[in-house]
């Protein structure tokens, strides 16, 4: 059985052996989410409910008994969508990403310098430097960085971390 702790900094996986002649052995490997995600299609069956661990009154990781795991096969890429059927905002957006001084060409700006950053500093970056950190254009902003292949985005809601993959 393995046990998979997820925390902030990554996957921590554990197995334990036991064994009459040498005893009790942990066996870890820590992989982070970026590693994680380059599986592109992990199934794991899970024995036990996922267990928090709270340390201090604050969530730390959530644990879960593992009785095993296999990649499997995930389907091809997405054609891309032709240029006439790209929405009118990726268009806008894109054109914005490469003018200095706007919002998305910021944002683009900032992951690209930090190498990855969590949704909560990028926004506290932005406000930093006069914008207000609220706002569709963030979320839109990250969808067509998406789209071009410059970040990569684990994690949903506030836990989300923009990974910068690009050139």
């Amino acid at each position: 059985m393995w046990i998979w702790e997820f925390r902030k900094e990554g996957i921590i996986i554990k197995r334990v052996i036991k064994d009459e002649l040498i005893g009790e052995q942990t066996i870890e490997r820590k992989i982070s989410y970026r590693n994680l995600s380059n599986l592109n299609g992990l199934e794991i069956t899970i024995k036990t409910p996922i267990e928090p661990i709270i340390e201090d009154d604050v969530l730390k990781a959530i644990r879960m008994f593992v009785k095993n795991y296999r990649k499997v096969k995930t389907p091809a890429k997405l054609e891309e969508v032709p240029e006439e059927e790209t929405p009118e905002y990726v268009k806008i957006y894109n054109k914005q990403i490469e003018e200095e001084g706007t919002l998305p060409n910021t944002i683009r700006k900032i992951i690209k310098e930090k190498g990855s950053i969590s949704d909560g500093d990028l926004k506290s970056e932005l406000i930093k430097r006069g914008y207000k950190g609220t706002g569709g254009s963030i979320g839109a902003t990250i969808r067509v960085l998406k789209l071009r292949g410059e970040i990569e985005v684990i994690g949903r809601g506030k836990d989300k971390i923009y990974y910068w993959i690009g050139n």
